[in-house]
């Protein structure tokens, strides 16, 4: 049934696969069809769309600057090669199974980097809200975190990681 094979491909984007001999290597899969893509884009694409990895239901040009480092240009040159969508009200958004493949190119440094800057961006932008909702304009604090509840909830499960990290070196450091 076709349910079962969409959660397959969202388990594991390498179930679907070709064997037919007269199509070319790079449609033989999805893995494939993203690995060509992914040789083709330069160097600064490839970070720009890893680091946008760590977004989650979408997000907006400010963000993509301030968590990512990446430019209007690179956005626009990411959305002109089908890697993410222009959505309504100034936000881009990144399917799941491109965020996916795309997260497994961020490792290291570099993902806990743009990570921290993910959760921090978001920790503002929740204190800002919170101060929102007690004045006038609490229905647009209110929209904004409906808008961000994603990433504000991505935020939340990595400071919740870092603290689990910290209370278990602590713990480690007192043996």
């Amino acid at each position: 049934p076709l349910e079962e094979i969409a959660g397959e491909i969202q388990a594991n984007m390498d179930f679907l696969t070709a064997s037919f001999r007269d199509i070319p290597e790079r449609h033989r899969s999805l893995r494939a069809v993203f690995d060509h893509s992914w040789e083709l884009l330069s160097e600064e694409e490839r970070r720009a769309f890893r680091r946008l990895s760590v977004f989650h239901g979408g997000f907006g040009r400010k963000a993509a600057a301030e968590v990512a480092g990446v430019s209007l240009p690179l956005l626009a040159a990411l959305v002109d090669k089908s890697l993410l969508t222009r959505e309504g009200k100034g936000r881009y958004g990144l399917h799941e199974l491109l965020r996916g493949y795309a997260l497994e190119k961020l490792r290291g440094d570099e993902e806990r980097e743009v990570r921290k800057r993910h959760c921090a961006y978001y920790a503002a932008l929740a204190k800002t809200c919170a101060e929102r909702l007690a004045g006038a304009d609490q229905e647009a604090a209110l929209e904004g975190l409906r808008e961000e509840h994603e990433n504000l909830r991505a935020a939340w499960g990595f400071a919740l990681g870092e603290l689990d990290d910290c209370l278990l070196y602590t713990s480690d450091a007192a043996d």
